[in-house]
């Protein structure tokens, strides 16, 4: 499982102009941000708690 993560979600476009750019906005691939990323990794914790402890 891969996760893009990011303070801000989303993406932007690396223009010329640098200063355009907004700060906490990934520049690359379209990232969930940092609550969001907390929710999933919670919620993938509690699906698999009960697995873990059998392998």
């Amino acid at each position: 499982m891969m996760v893009e993560s990011h303070l801000k979600d989303g993406n932007q476009k690396l223009t010329a102009d640098l200063k355009a750019l907004e700060y906490d906005i990934s520049i690359t691939d379209d990232c969930l941000d940092r609550n969001s990323t907390v929710t999933a990794l919670h919620s993938l914790r509690d699906m698999v708690k009960n697995m873990l402890p059998s392998r």
